[in-house]
């Protein structure tokens, strides 16, 4: 839900929120401009980002439990070593763990020197020290990846009514520019009475503030960490009021079946959370419950993995991603007099003619499964281990020696329709792989089933995946469709790859390549909306005649026409004689994988090598 659109009605939220009137010093003239939140060092100056690459980055929450509570006296003495011996195991976990922000809660005074000793200048605490009022929620972050721009403070109900200050930090990332709000609380809990009422309130606070960031320059997500000694209390009224989602998953709509709304929490649930604006997204939620963990607080530490895609990309607004996979279509094909409208999208949109397959296999069934899982194929560097047509495992997975995710594994699990039709028999590996029998479980919110591809057809031909791919994409649009053309393949094979019949073939696969895109266009779901992407995962023609180049074709909204390479010196353009360049690294099927997830604002896909950092730009400015 966009930050400026109007909430549900707030009477839904009656099961979730204790009635309480909030004192107005907690909403409106908190809210208010130039009170919303008090300004103490930086410059004010509300400023987008500008990142052209994915801001990728690790981020906790920790309970250090309060200095007091361990001294001797304390409720928690002499059950855990002092404050500061704990606090030297929690730069250790964060050591660990690799964590570039976070946000504690029970931070208290000796625990914050203690940080700042063992720490120095590499990381920066905000607010720490700096006011004589009393907090102990601090915010923290590696200071040779992120750069604080403004340091404020808000406040919210804690015990009593009472007010408390607590952090929000704009941050810069050192690398790519990219703007960050950071916000953080700890909300009451129930030890001096029941304060579901004073949790409710500070939440509505919270989530106040975090619609007037939003509502500002939607363009710089926020995070929001904390204890907030709720579990679905906290995680339906926030979700419901904001566009936050938890970094541990979730779901929540409009309104279904009689219910107020759907709201379905990821389970189990812990008071420490990690919240993000829908811009950011989570992979590799932990919760770190160790033994080393537990003589360190009374509290798990709490981390997740954040992507956030470069702006151009969130620009775009794909929706959807439609790969067309021609096997066999050599790069010099590809001209107005033999593939008329492919030669329109290259005139459109940005390509290259000199992609390459795997590096050591140009096989059809190895590079298929390159294209999906953006891995190579040998597993000496971290592939998948499909070396063959021929392959007859029972899936992918056996090959590696481990899992291996795909690109259907990062939409299915986030809740997105998918699919796969293929005009290649061999392919049903790919079905097979990623079924309902030898896919990984979804442990990240609902549970969408092990099953990670919805829509499919595989055939012999490419007639009826083809009829299968564009009904679908006209009836109920796939979030992430690959349709696989064997037809060029099997006519170069078998007549030889200057034959009429291999041109017939191309000619075949660029009308049905035309009325896809067509239909695309002319659906209201998909137009303007659907980013395509042309390629040949194996050209099959022999390099001796023909190099090693495949085409490579982006084409959508935000898509200019560019060379790919241009658009991406980190890559090296080989020659088409050349199997590599002499240095560098050549631009690899295997991106596609990845691009997509990058298009559609998800994470990379777990373990994969290409273009791992989601770092291939295909939109403009």
């Amino acid at each position: 839900m966009s930050p400026s659109t109007p909430a549900r009605p707030a009477r839904t939220l009656g099961r979730w929120l204790a009635a309480v009137t909030v004192p107005v010093v907690a909403t409106a003239a908190l809210l208010a401009p130039g009170a919303g939140w008090q300004h103490h060092s930086g410059t004010a100056r509300q400023a987008s980002s500008t990142a052209a690459a994915p801001t990728q980055f690790r981020v906790a929450n920790f309970n250090v439990l309060g200095y007091s509570h361990t001294k001797p006296g304390g409720d928690r003495y002499p059950k855990y070593a002092g404050g500061n011996t704990r606090m030297l195991w929690t730069t250790q976990l964060m050591a660990k763990h690799d964590v570039q922000m976070i946000g504690f809660q029970e931070f208290e005074p000796p625990q914050y020197d203690k940080f700042k000793e063992l720490m120095g200048s590499s990381w920066d605490v905000w607010p720490g020290r700096a006011f004589t009022d009393s907090t102990s929620e601090s915010v923290a972050w590696r200071t040779k990846d992120w750069t604080a721009i403004q340091r404020l403070t808000y406040k919210s109900p804690y015990f009593y009514g009472h007010l408390r200050i607590h952090p929000l930090v704009k941050l810069r990332n050192n690398h790519t520019g990219q703007l960050v709000w950071l916000m953080n609380t700890h909300n009451p809990a129930d030890t001096r009475g029941d304060a579901q009422q004073w949790r409710d309130a500070a939440e509505r606070v919270q989530a106040k503030l975090v619609n007037k960031l939003q509502a500002a320059d939607p363009d710089i997500p926020v995070l929001f960490t904390g204890d907030m000694n709720d579990r679905e209390k906290f995680y339906c009224p926030m979700t419901y009021l904001t566009d936050l989602e938890s970094a541990s998953g979730g779901v929540h709509g409009e309104p279904a079946d009689g219910d107020p709304y759907l709201c379905q929490p990821h389970l189990p649930m812990i008071y420490d959370w990690i919240m993000g604006t829908s811009n950011i997204g989570f992979s590799g939620y932990t919760e770190d419950d160790s033994d080393f963990v537990d003589k360190t607080s009374d509290h798990a530490f709490v981390f997740a993995n954040a992507s956030i895609a470069p702006q151009p990309a969130r620009a775009a607004g794909v929706k959807r991603v439609v790969v067309v996979d021609i096997q066999g279509l050599r790069s010099n094909t590809v001209k107005a007099g033999r593939a008329p409208f492919l030669s329109s999208l290259v005139a459109q949109g940005a390509a290259t003619f000199q992609a390459r397959a795997d590096n050591d296999n140009r096989l059809a069934l190895p590079n298929t499964i390159s294209l999906l899982s953006s891995r190579p194929v040998a597993t000496s560097i971290g592939g998948h281990g499909v070396t063959s047509n021929r392959y007859s495992g029972p899936s992918v997975h056996a090959a590696a020696g481990q899992y291996v995710s795909s690109i259907y594994d990062m939409a299915h699990n986030l809740g997105m329709r998918t699919a796969f039709y293929s005009g290649d028999a061999r392919s049903k590996l790919v079905t097979r792989t990623w079924d309902s029998s030898l896919a990984g479980s979804d442990k990240y919110g609902v549970d969408n089933g092990r099953g990670k591809i919805d829509g499919r057809l595989i055939s012999t031909s490419d007639a009826d995946p083809y009829k299968a791919a564009r009904q679908a994409l006209t009836d109920r649009p796939a979030r992430i469709t690959v349709l696989q053309l064997g037809g060029v393949l099997r006519a170069g094979e078998r007549y030889g790859w200057h034959s009429t019949e291999y041109i017939r073939a191309v000619s075949v696969a660029d009308t049905r390549l035309r009325r896809l895109v067509g239909g695309l266009q002319g659906t209201a779901s998909t137009a303007g909306s659907t980013l395509v992407v042309v390629t040949a995962s194996v050209p099959g023609a022999p390099v001796s005649t023909y190099g090693y180049g495949v085409p490579l074709v982006v084409w959508g909204p935000s898509v200019p026409h560019a060379d790919l390479y241009a658009m991406n010196p980190q890559y090296t353009r080989p020659a088409g004689s050349q199997r590599l360049p002499a240095t560098g690294t050549p631009i690899n099927t295997g991106v596609i994988g990845n691009l997509a997830a990058s298009a559609l604002t998800l994470p990379a896909i777990p373990r994969s090598r290409f273009d791992a950092h989601l770092r291939l730009g295909v939109f403009g400015p």
